[in-house]
């Protein structure tokens, strides 16, 4: 799990060491000869040292999630299983990944929940009903799609309701029109034997059609590796959406990858998007990408422009989260991994930008009778191979969970006050001798201050001891904060099954953003929002989709704390054009183009 990046250093000698107290001063040393030319900069803490980090002791056994007793809130706070209160268990397989995947399909306010399982079956879609919840797969058109795979969820034709891309098992994926109350099949793309993981919904040539791009994990070969993973490294593939449900394939030049996670992301800082790839085995197969998006006579192209770029990092890349820990402006990207994750933070001319790695009290990582110490990776220095030996920039994370395989992060403000905070699913690939860890796992909630990021899970009754890799987060009962719905995998003694978490924290207000822009373009992906109340201004960003396990609607939710209005709401659209709102209060609003 070694990881690498472009910087060039000396054997063992790391190239920039920052040093410095948390005023903002900095005293930097440089190795000698060596060019600071990455953009993006990996700053890692010791996760063990001081007086106050607790011992490192086992997982004991599980407490388990606490049941909801009733309909109403909890006064114990915190969160509670609500599966079996709100009649939504739904068990599969054993042994088998899900992915949960929600979005008001029928829009009539209320989320569906669907869960895909590569286990021989359909999807399940859930759909409350009036004390209840139901299964109306069938009604809806996907009992003939078996052992889904990867899924996309968007208005692809603006007409209002969320269309589906669902990639199947066997390799190829199907696009599917929502014409209100069924899904019907327009068209095929893909190949059999090529597994796509992932699929990404954006308008990347922004003229106002939602184009796709596949991350396939693999396909069809004999590509031995020492993980046993069958097949051969996959690719990236795009399709351009020239005419409402006509789309065509683009050009995408790039190294083959088994791709676990995708995202779009303006990481250069020059305003224009690109899309960072991540690999399932980096330490095998090659790091993960950075591809630039060029205009083409025909659409658009997919270019590798990893080299320089500080990306090319040589994890188990299992997901990708995009979030704003420090409030800057800009987010953070978390790549979770076998292992520890890595925090990467995109600094355009780092050496005379260092004040802000030391800014808002060290990002927290204040070790007690020490200088805190920021430096780059240093690939060299077998200490960063020990597992768990090091964790990152933001993290605080010193509790036996970890060294543990974390899986695409859900990132939610699950109290409302305005910081974005993290849901880590954890969940073993059994690989035995091959990787050290754990056979069964605990997920990790990290709540956002601001400054760091804080592990909160056992005081919020999170804690329960049973591999996950999907999740997502929505207001399942429309009561004003955000539930957690979570895919367990099982064992041989119990079945896979959705778990459904109902949010009891005593939080702020939330205020739920729906950018609408003209034409096909209603979903606002890639719109950017910024909610003020007073001299505060958040920033979020309404994105594609989210991962392999986890797809949630485009929209964004901004707690105010404990204010009740926002004192204004400007969203701006890829098209360029700027709305505003004043005076929002909590709730949900409709910002148009």
């Amino acid at each position: 799990m070694t990881t690498r990046s472009s910087t060039t250093v000396r054997a063992g000698v790391p190239l920039l060491w920052i040093l410095g107290a948390c005023n903002g001063e900095a005293v930097v040393a440089r190795d000698a000869g060596a060019a600071l030319r990455d953009t993006f900069a990996e700053v890692i803490a010791p996760r063990d040292a001081g007086p106050d980090a607790p011992p490192e002791a086992p997982l004991t056994a599980p407490v388990g999630y606490r049941p909801c007793r009733d309909r109403v809130r909890d006064p114990e706070g915190g969160f509670c299983e609500s599966t079996d209160l709100w009649h939504m268990r739904a068990e599969f397989s054993p042994e088998k990944s899900g992915a949960v995947t929600v979005a008001d399909f029928d829009v009539d306010g209320f989320p569906e929940v669907m869960v895909t399982v590569q286990d021989g079956n359909p999807p399940t879609l859930l759909t409350a009903r009036v004390g209840f919840w139901e299964n109306v797969a069938a009604a809806w058109g996907l009992a003939a799609y078996h052992s889904p795979f990867a899924v996309a969820v968007a208005d692809l034709d603006g007409d209002g309701d969320p269309d589906m891309v669902l990639g199947l098992e066997n390799g190829s994926s199907k696009i599917l029109r929502n014409t209100g109350t069924r899904f019907e099949e327009v068209m095929t793309v893909g190949q059999p034997g090529q597994i796509a993981a992932v699929w990404l919904v954006w308008d990347i040539d922004q003229d106002g059609l939602l184009d796709l791009v596949a991350g396939v994990e693999r396909q069809d070969g004999d590509c031995p590796n020492p993980f046993g993973i069958p097949g051969c490294p996959g690719f990236v593939a795009a399709w351009r959406q020239s005419a409402p449900w006509d789309f065509r394939p683009m050009p995408v030049t790039a190294p083959r990858r088994r791709v676990q996670g995708m995202r779009m992301h303006d990481w250069t800082g020059d305003g224009r998007d690109e899309l960072l790839v991540t690999n399932d085995i980096g330490t095998y197969d090659g790091g993960s990408l950075l591809l630039r998006v060029e205009s083409t006579p025909e659409g658009f192209a997919l270019r590798d422009a990893t080299a320089g770029s500080g990306f090319d990092h040589e994890l188990y890349g299992m997901g990708m989260g995009l979030l704003d820990i420090d409030e800057d402006g800009r987010n953070e990207v978390v790549l979770t991994n076998i292992g520890h994750n890595v925090v990467l933070t995109g600094r355009q001319g780092l050496s005379a930008d260092v004040n802000l790695l030391l800014a808002r009290d060290c990002y927290g990582m204040v070790i007690p009778g020490e200088m805190p110490t920021f430096r780059f990776f240093d690939e060299e220095n077998p200490r960063e191979r020990a597992w768990g030996r090091f964790q990152d920039l933001y993290f605080d994370q010193r509790s036996a969970r970890f060294p543990t395989t974390k899986w695409a992060p859900v990132v939610f403000d699950y109290d409302a006050d305005g910081h974005e905070d993290m849901y880590v699913p954890a969940g073993s690939v059994h690989t035995g001798p091959v990787f050290p860890e754990p056979d069964v796992q605990a997920s990790v909630l990290m709540r956002g201050t601001g400054v760091r990021m804080v592990d909160v899970t056992d005081g919020l009754a999170l804690r329960e001891r049973m591999n996950a890799r999907g999740a997502a987060a929505a207001d399942f009962d429309l009561d004003g904060d955000l539930d957690l719905a979570v895919f367990h995998t099982g064992d041989g003694t119990q079945a896979s099954r959705l778990r459904v978490l109902r949010n009891d924290v005593a939080g702020g207000h939330l205020l739920a953003v729906v950018a609408r822009g003209r034409g096909a373009a209603r979903d606002g992906v890639g719109a950017q929002v910024e909610v003020r109340i007073g001299a505060r201004t958040m920033h979020r960003r309404i994105d594609g989709n989210l991962s392999l396990y986890g797809t949630v609607p485009h929209e964004v939710y901004v707690g105010l704390g404990a204010a009740t209005m926002a004192d204004e709401v400007v969203v701006r659209f890829p098209s360029g054009r700027t709305a505003r709102r004043e005076r929002v209060p909590f709730g949900r609003v409709v910002v148009e183009e």
